[in-house]
């Protein structure tokens, strides 16, 4: 249940970095 709101996080995480 909380593995794709990770997987988003990651992706939002990764794209704030740039």
């Amino acid at each position: 249940m909380g593995r794709k709101k990770i997987q988003i996080s990651r992706i939002l995480d990764q794209r704030n970095r740039q």
